[in-house]
Order: C-alpha cells, then structure tokens, then sequence
C-alpha cells in the first residue's frame, strides 16, 4: 500500500479517517484494552499506511470527540451512527 499522508489527501478521506478514531477508541475498550493515543494510531497506520505524525495528527484531532461514555464499567456508544464492529476493523484485534 502506498503511503498516504494528510498533505493532498482528499476531504472525504480526512472525515472518513476523523470518524474512525472514536470508532477505533471504542473497540480497543469494549474488547478490554487501554484506547492510547499510540495504539489508535497503529490501528490508523495499518488500515491507510499512514506515517507516525500524520497518525497522530488524527488522534490529537479527536480529543474532543465524544461518541462514547463509560457509564457503570461499560463502553457506551453514543453516536448517531451505528457502533462499530470488529470485522470493519480487524486490526484492532490484533
């Protein structure tokens, strides 16, 4: 795959990868991990070859992006979209 990065990157891609970061965040919990900031990107780096910086530029973009709670221990998804599922993004699971 051919490296992508943030410079050129069409707008629809970038709201595509925005909205995949709470999605990613949400799994990693819900399957009992720790959603850091790095492991997120890994996640990001896998699924579009995007380098390290540009990775991180995504998940510092969506600190602010509430579309989960934790509420009594548990994962919430709270987005008007559907919750993710692992099989749109196996790479969590790894």
């Amino acid at each position: 795959m051919a490296a992508l990065s943030l410079q050129g990157m069409s707008d629809q891609k970038y709201i595509e990868i925005s909205d995949e970061v709470p999605e990613i965040q949400f799994l990693i919990v819900i399957s009992g991990g720790m959603a850091t900031k790095t492991r997120v990107e890994e996640v990001l780096m896998a699924r579009h070859g995007l380098n390290r910086s540009d990775a991180h530029t995504f998940v510092n973009l969506a600190e602010g992006k509430i579309d989960f709670a934790i509420r009594s221990g548990r994962a919430v998804w709270l987005a008007d979209r559907p919750p993710p599922t692992t099989d749109k993004y196996s790479e969590v699971m790894k």
